[in-house]
C-alpha cells in the first residue's frame, strides 16, 4: 500500500498534548518499527527503545543495524505499539545503533496492517490453520478457515474472530496447512507474535493475529496463493526472461550460452565455492543473488547489442558478475551502496570493517581472479575497475575514461542499468538513459550507451530516442 494512502486511514492528531503524551507512553512498550519505502520493498526494523529529547525536538530509537541500510534522504515511518500510533519524520542523525528524527507536529493512530508482502481484500482470500492448545481434547482439534489478510513467504496475517481469539495466544504455536488456493503436503509450524483488536467489528473478524512460519512456503505455493495479484515488489532474472522485456531470440540465446558457461565455471576449484553459494537454497539474501543473476543478462544483452557477444567476452562478462561481489558476501547489505555518494551518505550507519571493505572490494575481488589459472583475459582488469567512472569520481583508484578499456567500461554501464531495473519498479531503459547520459558522456562509455539506444534488440521499445 502506498504510505500516502496508508496514512490517509488514520485518525489524526495534531494536539501537541496527545503526541507528547503517547509518545511518553509508547516509551515502555515492546514491538515498535521503523521503516522506509524505497522503490520495490519496504526495509523494516523493530526497536524497544525510544528517547524523548524535548529541548531538541527530536526522537531518538535504538535499533538494530545489522540489516539494509537506512537512506537519510527518504522519511521514516515510525509505528508505536502504543495506541498502534504511526507518524513520519525525517532523519536528524544516526550511528550504527541510534537513529533521531524531529517530534512530529502530527500523528495517526489506528491499528494498521503488518508491513508483510502482499495484502487481500477481506474475504478475497482464507488459511487453513490449526492453534496447537493444551489440556483434554487438543490433539482431536479439527483445523479451521480463517480470513487471510496479508501474507509473506514466512508469515502469515490472520483475522480471527473474537469467539477463538483465546485459540491464538502470542507465543502460541499454529499450523498453517495452506489456502483457499493451495495446499500444503505437510503442514508448516509457525509462533504467534501479536494480536490486536481489528476495527471491522460488526463483520465478526473481531482480532488480527500475526503469524511467524518456522519454515518458507514453497516458492511453487507462494506464487499460486499471489497470483491473482499483478503487482511485483521486486523484479527478478526469472521475471526478466518469463516477461516480453528482451525479444525471445535474445532469451533462447541467453539461456543456451548461460547454461554452457556456467557449468564450466562450476567444475574450476578456484571459484566453485562462490557458485556454490550464489546457487545455494540456504542462501537467504535476495538481492545479492538476483544483483548477479540480473546482471549477467544485462552483460550479455548489452554485449549484443554491440555484436561484442563472442563466446570468450561473455565468459568474462558472466565470470565478473559471479565474481565481483564475493568480497561482500558476508556484508551484504554492503552490496546496495552504488558509489562514493552512496557510500558517505550511508557512512555513520556502518561499522569500521565495513567501511573498509566496501573500498577495498574492488581489489579483493580481482585479486580471486588473479589466482585463476583458468580464469577469462581481462576480468582481473574489469574486476579491480568495476567501481571506476568516466570523470574521475569512481573509487579505489579514480581513473577516468581515458584509462578505462572497453571491457571494463561495459561491465560498469551493465551494472548501472542492473541497479536501476533493480531498484526501481517501473524502470524503463529510456529514463534511465535520459539519467545516466551526462554521466557517461565520453570515450567508450559513450559508444556503449549508442550501442544499447541504437540496438535492433530493443529493451521495451515505448520510446526512440536520439544519441
Amino acid at each position: 500500500m502506498n504510505p500516502t494512502k496508508l496514512l490517509e486511514v488514520y485518525r489524526v492528531s495534531t494536539s501537541p498534548d496527545e503526541i507528547f503524551e503517547i509518545l511518553e507512553l509508547a516509551k515502555v512498550k515492546k514491538q515498535s518499527m521503523l521503516w522506509q519505502s524505497k522503490s520495490n520493498h519496504k526495509l523494516v526494523f523493530h526497536f524497544d527503545v525510544i528517547e524523548l529529547d524535548t529541548k531538541n525536538k527530536k526522537i531518538s530509537v535504538k535499533y538494530n543495524s545489522t540489516g539494509e541500510l537506512i537512506d537519510p534522504t527518504l522519511p521514516v515511518f515510525i509505528k508505536l505499539h502504543f495506541r498502534e500510533t504511526l507518524f513520519k519524520g525525517m532523519v536528524l542523525d544516526f550511528n550504527t545503533d541510534n537513529l533521531s528524527i524531529n517530534i512530529p507536529n502530527e500523528i495517526h493512530v489506528r491499528e494498521y496492517r503488518n508491513s508483510l508482502r502482499i495484502g487481500f481484500f477481506q474475504d478475497e482470500e482464507s488459511a487453513d490453520v490449526k492453534p496447537i492448545t493444551s489440556g483434554p481434547g487438543s490433539d482431536a482439534m479439527a483445523s479451521m478457515n480463517v480470513s487471510l489478510r496479508d501474507i509473506s513467504k514466512k508469515g502469515l496475517g490472520l483475522l480471527v474472530s473474537s469467539k477463538n481469539i483465546h485459540l491464538f495466544n502470542p507465543g502460541g504455536v499454529v499450523l498453517f496447512f495452506g489456502s483457499s488456493r493451495i495446499k500444503l503436503q505437510d503442514p508448516i509450524k509457525g509462533k504467534v507474535i501479536y494480536k490486536t483488536e481489528y476495527s471491522k467489528r460488526s463483520s465478526g473478524l473481531g482480532y488480527k493475529v500475526g503469524v511467524e512460519l518456522d519454515e518458507m512456503i514453497p516458492e511453487e505455493k507462494f506464487d499460486k496463493i499471489i497470483s491473482n495479484k499483478k503487482q511485483l515488489f521486486q523484479t527478478t532474472s526469472k521475471t526478466l526472461l518469463d516477461s516480453n522485456v528482451f525479444p525471445d531470440d535474445f532469451k533462447r540465446y541467453f539461456n543456451l550460452e548461460f547454461d554452457r558457461i556456467l557449468t564450466k565455471f562450476r567444475t574450476r576449484k578456484s571459484i566453485q565455492k562462490y557458485i556454490e553459494y550464489i546457487e545455494s537454497p540456504t542462501t537467504t539474501d535476495f538481492y545479492l543473488v538476483e544483483h548477479i543473476k540480473v546482471l549477467t543478462i544485462v552483460c550479455t544483452y548489452i554485449a549484443r547489442s554491440l555484436n561484442w557477444a563472442s563466446d570468450i567476452s561473455l565468459e568474462k562478462f558472466i565470470y565478473c558478475s559471479f565474481i565481483h561481489d564475493a568480497p561482500l558476501f558476508q556484508f551484504p547489505r554492503l552490496t546496495k551502496i552504488r558509489d562514493k555518494k552512496d557510500f558517505f551518505k550511508m557512512k555513520a550507519q556502518l561499522f569500521e570493517n565495513e567501511q573498509k571493505i566496501f573500498f577495498s572490494a574492488p581489489e579483493l575481488s580481482s585479486e580471486i581472479a588473479l589466482a585463476d589459472s583458468a580464469a577469462p583475459p581481462d576480468v582481473v582488469q574489469m574486476l579491480a575497475m568495476q567501481k571506476e567512472l568516466p570523470h574521475g569520481d569512481g573509487f579505489p583508484v579514480g581513473l577516468n575514461y581515458k584509462k578505462i578499456p572497453p571491457m571494463a567500461a561495459l561491465f560498469i554501464v551493465a551494472h548501472d542499468l542492473t541497479d536501476e531495473i533493480l531498484m526501481n519498479y517501473d524502470w524503463s531503459i529510456e529514463r534511465w538513459f535520459l539519467k545516466v547520459k551526462d554521466k557517461y558522456n565520453c570515450g567508450n562509455f559513450e559508444k556503449i550507451l549508442e550501442g544499447i539506444m541504437n540496438s535492433k534488440e530493443k529493451i521495451r521499445p515505448n520510446l526512440k530516442i536520439k544519441v
